[in-house]
């Protein structure tokens, strides 16, 4: 007999499922997210498994599971035994965010091992903000940062491809530059948040939550520049409380970004920059949200 077992795109169903309710806890959201990775590695590993002529009757699986289980303890008894400072995971260790194009430290000291690289550059990411230091342009590519509190964290030109930052509170950080393709953003705080010119190519930030509480659609992010008399950028978020812009210390909708500009350039070329911007956004807008255009 063959066990049930969940699909891949259920999967990744409950990932998003997981990331959106806010009324979670980001140690609820973490846990959760553990268990479907849980999931991905078993799976992975039971496919390898049955490839290599493992028999997939459910008896013999769970005796199969069985003496690997003892199989485990029994090794993991010895290294304790081995080691008078016990297990690995939990202990000290030395660990070093390199700059992601000349490999220069960018932060460097200890942490707890989590098991895992994804874990452990989690971690450090951690220590290093909670210590004050900056990251620009780190390569953290795939840290694995679920739930984690980096308001304020300064991220300008930091490589974060395939980062995990699911539910992670972002306000006001700066991350100007930075490269985030592939990256989990999903249910994200991002209230003031940075995002001038930074790579989201295959981000998810479906339910990443703005300023005033909008939660972002899925790819609903679009960046112009340079644009204005500053030659900076703005960034237009599609969110389900309608069309949102940011440009510098601007946030707002799209009469208030009107309003500003009129204040700001009266009537010039870079109001005009600006009016083709705002009506380009409206009419992206109304087609996400299937409005007539």
């Amino acid at each position: 007999m063959t066990a049930p077992r969940i699909t891949a795109e259920e999967i990744e169903y409950l990932r998003g499922f997981v990331a959106i309710p806010r009324a979670m806890s980001r140690e609820t959201i973490r846990t959760l997210d553990d268990v479907l990775d849980a999931l991905d590695s078993a799976y992975a590993e039971l496919d390898r498994l049955h490839a290599d002529g493992m028999p997939r009757d459910r008896e013999e699986l769970q005796k199969l599971l069985n003496d690997a289980h003892r199989k485990g303890n029994q090794e993991a008894h010895e290294a304790h035994q081995d080691s008078p400072e016990g297990f690995l995971i939990g202990k000290k260790m030395k660990y070093r965010i390199p700059h992601r194009w000349n490999q220069e430290p960018c932060w460097e000291g200890e942490i707890e091992d989590q098991g895992n690289d994804a874990k452990n550059l989690g971690a450090a990411v951690l220590v290093a903000h909670k210590a004050g230091a900056r990251l620009d342009g780190a390569r953290l590519d795939g840290a694995r940062l679920v739930g984690a509190r980096l308001d304020g964290a300064r991220l300008d030109g930091a490589s974060l491809d395939g980062a995990r930052l699911v539910g992670a509170i972002l306000d006001g950080a700066s991350l100007v530059g930075a490269s985030l393709d592939r990256a989990r953003l999903d249910g994200a705080r991002l209230d003031g948040a940075r995002l001038d010119r930074a790579s989201l190519v295959g981000a998810s930030l479906v339910g990443a939550l703005l300023d005033h509480g909008e939660k972002l659609l899925a790819n609903g992010v679009r960046i112009i520049g340079p644009i204005g008399s500053r030659s900076s950028y703005c960034t237009a978020y599609a969110t389900d409380k309608g069309l949102r812009f940011r440009a510098g210390c601007f946030f707002g909708d799209p009469d208030a970004l009107r309003d500003k500009v009129v204040a700001t350039h009266g009537v010039t070329y870079h109001a005009l920059d600006y009016e083709a911007w705002i009506a380009w956004c409206e009419a992206w807008y109304a087609r996400m949200t299937r409005l007539p255009s």
